[in-house]
């Protein structure tokens, strides 16, 4: 990690200790109820960088929402386009395949850390919302 601060092992202590996917703001949140300092300001920003960094991952739920996930593990996500739940699943994927189909389809450089499939869960598709 490129600046150790104390607010940023707030955040990363927040994420870790989570079986969940957050927003900025449940981030935010949290981070106060454990009698943080960090001002709203400071939570973003971290998050900002750490998702630079590669430390965590920046989930798109749709084009305004977002996610955060520290992986522990490498996994992929399922995401309920109506309600917006995220499901962590172990179905790895090759990256290096799909990575390399993607160079010689269209010459861009991509590099994968999580792949998110997007659907309507079960629990939606039931109460036809």
């Amino acid at each position: 990690m490129r600046n150790y601060s104390k607010q940023r092992e707030e955040i990363l202590s927040v994420l870790k200790q989570m079986n969940t996917h957050l927003t900025a703001e449940e981030i935010y949140e949290r981070v106060i109820q454990n009698n943080s300092t960090a001002s709203k300001s400071t939570v973003y920003r971290n998050l900002k960088e750490l998702v630079d960094e590669k430390v965590i991952w920046k989930i798109s739920i749709n084009d305004s929402q977002y996610k955060y996930d520290y992986p522990k593990k490498e996994h992929n996500h399922v995401i309920c386009i109506k309600c917006g739940k995220i499901i962590d699943i172990d179905c790895l994927l090759d990256n290096n395949i799909i990575e390399n189909d993607i160079i010689q389809k269209t010459g861009i450089n991509a590099e994968i850390q999580t792949i998110s499939i997007y659907c309507i869960c079960d629990e939606c598709k039931n109460n036809k919302l």
